[in-house]
């Protein structure tokens, strides 16, 4: 059995048109999580063989994320939780969020992302966490029901 996380706070539209292909994997357990105090909770309390992440996320009810997302404009657009929370887990950088107890296991060869940046955007980030930009993929309008599956597979077979 493979444990994939997905952290996505999109769930009127993304969840639903891209979960179903992934569920009906038998070998696969699937879990979401729409912020970053609840994908910290599972992170911290699963062992986890692929992570895929969106940037745009919101904060939870963690008081440090929170402080976050408002220093950096209270919106999910201008925050991009979802690259601090990599940097805060893989390359704490001095103004990163301390994440206490980051699992052994958790590590850049795990992530994969799925998000509505453009590769242009996120360049510099991807390079300083030292995540191969095969293991991104641009949300797009008309984008395949298999996106996430497929995006899923080739994490897994190139760990």
């Amino acid at each position: 059995m493979k444990t994939i996380l997905w952290i996505e706070d999109d769930s009127n539209h993304d969840v639903v048109k891209l979960c179903p292909a992934v569920q009906r994997e038998p070998d696969w357990i699937f879990h979401i999580v729409p912020d970053v105090t609840q994908a910290i909770s599972r992170i911290k309390s699963n062992r986890y063989d692929t992570i895929v992440l969106d940037i745009r996320i919101e904060p939870g009810r963690d008081k440090n994320w929170e402080n976050l997302y408002i220093k950096k404009g209270a919106s999910k657009n201008s925050a991009r939780l979802g690259i601090e929370l990599l940097y805060s887990m893989l390359n704490p950088r001095n103004d990163s969020i301390k994440v206490s107890e980051v699992p052994k296991w958790f590590s850049k060869h795990l992530i994969g992302i799925l998000t509505v940046e453009s590769l242009n955007e996120l360049k510099d980030d991807l390079k300083n966490l030292v995540i191969c930009e095969e293991r991104y993929i641009q949300k797009k309008g008309g984008m395949s029901k298999k996106t996430l599956k497929n995006l899923i597979k080739r994490i897994l077979s190139n760990k």
